[in-house]
């Protein structure tokens, strides 16, 4: 062997520094984040060429959202390890997380070419490439995440919403259908499914997945506050009524539970147990113009036309729009004296306002998924006073 050739040197971890990781690993898993922090950078002051560390400790910065703290522990480790994948590929999902898209999209393919079969850096790639607008590379990405691990429900989902927003939704729902039906306590697939059975107006298949899924997953509400609505759409209000009973009795004191139930109540002429449902939701902040308005829904099937429109009033006076629209609407209703025609036209109004905050939202969630909406607030765990830092 020349005695130039270049060869590894494998430093070999002791017990003691075995045991020291798997301890930290079990704060993690503890939710013990403040001490696992604590441990690692302990662990890095005394070798701070730690990629394990490094890692660990980045990683536990990008769950709490110190998105800036966790990107510089990864190029630490890249820095002392040019050939780890795994250093690529956080430091890759961090910057995807961050909408730093160009730089998510170096370090993924870096990643990805140090290891091909990174089945999550795959999905973060055609995620990155999804955002960039170049959402056919990014289907062959994900479907090549898929040969690799079939049963990876989050690249299902992903690759059914591209399909969908590429205008292949029967594709896009079959693709979803398979998996939901060997699968069927996966409650984000029989979500996903569907929604994307309600969109094409199918909302006899969505209601069948949904229960399903509640059967498979009976304590999860989310599931059962997404049939209720279903049912309310297909008009049926005693299924409704059942599924967000059972949405309220999981989510106790959740008052976004009592109000949909009350909706379900109303069609049924279950006026005095919505009205007793309403009575216990505070008339103030944001949920004080709804709350209005169910009231003026009651009193309006009651025919109390005098009481539904002062219902009816109060809920404009709670929205977004507020007094001047009252003012406008008034003025228009002044020459009326026909108390029901009142009631129809606030009704109306009501109706226009909850569509156009319904399209305000979806373009707003339109932005967020092609921009990527930013980064979330950090929650702080690591950056208490007098914590030591790394040198950079």
């Amino acid at each position: 062997m020349s005695e130039h050739q270049w060869t590894p040197r494998i430093r070999r971890i002791d017990n003691d520094e075995r045991e020291r990781f798997q301890y930290i690993g079990s704060l993690i898993r503890e939710k013990r984040a403040e001490e696992a922090r604590d441990e690692l950078l302990a662990v890095l002051q005394q070798n701070d060429k730690s990629t394990r560390a490094h890692l660990m400790l980045g990683s536990l910065y990008q769950e709490q959202g110190l998105m800036a703290e966790a990107l510089d522990h990864f190029r630490h480790a890249m820095a002392i390890d040019p050939m780890d994948a795994q250093a690529y590929l956080r430091a890759g999902t961090c910057s995807l997380r961050m909408n730093e898209l160009d730089q998510a999209r170096t370090l993924l393919k870096a990643a990805l070419d140090l290891d091909s079969k990174l089945v999550g850096g795959r999905v973060a790639y055609a995620q990155t490439l999804s955002r960039l607008g170049e959402r056919d590379a990014a289907i062959v990405e994900v479907e090549q995440a898929l040969r690799l691990d079939p049963q990876m429900a989050s690249a299902r989902l992903l690759l059914a919403q591209l399909l969908n927003r590429s205008g292949r939704s029967k594709e896009a729902i079959a693709e979803l259908d398979d998996f939901v039906s060997s699968n069927p306590a996966n409650a984000r697939a029989a979500v996903g499914l569907a929604q994307l059975q309600g969109q094409q107006g199918d909302a006899r298949k969505a209601i069948e997945v949904l229960e399903a899924a509640a059967r498979a997953k009976p304590d999860d509400g989310d599931i059962w506050s997404r049939l209720g609505r279903m049912k309310m759409a297909a008009k049926d209000y005693s299924g409704a009524e059942a599924a967000f009973s059972e949405f309220a009795r999981l989510q106790p004191g959740d008052r976004r539970a009592a109000l949909r139930l009350v909706r379900a109540l109303i069609p049924q002429g279950k006026f005095d147990q919505a009205h007793d449902l309403l009575k216990g939701i505070p008339r103030r902040g944001r949920l004080a113009s709804l709350v209005h308005q169910y009231y003026g829904d009651i009193y309006a099937a009651q025919k109390l036309y005098g009481e539904a429109a002062q219902s009816y009033r109060a809920a404009i006076l709670h929205s977004e729009s507020s007094a001047k629209l009252l003012d406008e609407v008034n003025a228009e209703l002044a020459e009326i004296t026909d108390k029901q025609e009142i009631v129809t036209r606030l009704q109306a109004v009501l109706a226009k306002q909850r569509e156009e905050a319904r399209q305000k939202l979806a373009e707003r969630r339109s932005s967020q998924r092609t921009t990527g909406g930013g980064q979330a607030p950090p929650r702080r765990i690591g950056l208490a006073q007098g914590a030591p830092r790394l040198a950079r």
